[in-house]
């Protein structure tokens, strides 16, 4: 059937991904992670690892969308994911960087992934978020606030 069909072309795609995710970008790794989240792909899939690790040496060329959905998918994949400590280290070293140029929905991701991920230390990152939310409060929209 179409699920049956659906799972054999992602297993494609999955088992493509770790034969090049060295030529994944700064777009690309971002692109790749929030996909895979939103399929709700098993965690444990070596595609998983393999792009955290990418994420992780090509975070300092991230964009500010490349960051918040980087964020939101690592940790949305779970627990699972073997890497998501250092990840989330690395993603929120460059978040520092881009937090002015955060969209309110990029900061609304950065706090739901951070706080998800429960990470409870006041870090600088989580700072300039909460700084950066209190100047865009007035731009939320209703989707974005809850």
């Amino acid at each position: 059937g179409r699920e049956g069909e659906g799972a054999r072309i992602i297993a494609a795609l999955v088992g493509r991904g770790v034969e090049v995710y060295a030529e994944f970008n700064a777009q690309g790794v971002p692109n790749a992670l929030w996909s895979l989240a939103t399929l709700k792909v098993d965690p444990t899939l070596p595609i998983i690892d393999v792009l955290c690790t990418r994420a992780m040496l090509l975070a300092g060329e991230l964009t500010a969308q490349g960051v918040a959905n980087s964020l939101w998918a690592v940790v949305k994949l779970g627990r699972g994911t073997k890497m998501e400590g250092r990840v989330l280290y690395a993603l929120s070293e460059r978040g520092v960087e881009i937090v002015p140029e955060l969209s309110p929905q990029g900061v609304c991701n950065c706090l739901w992934a951070l706080g998800s991920a429960e990470l409870r230390a006041e870090t600088p990152f989580v700072s300039a978020l909460i700084l950066r939310a209190e100047s865009v409060v007035a731009d939320l929209k209703p989707m974005e606030l809850s």
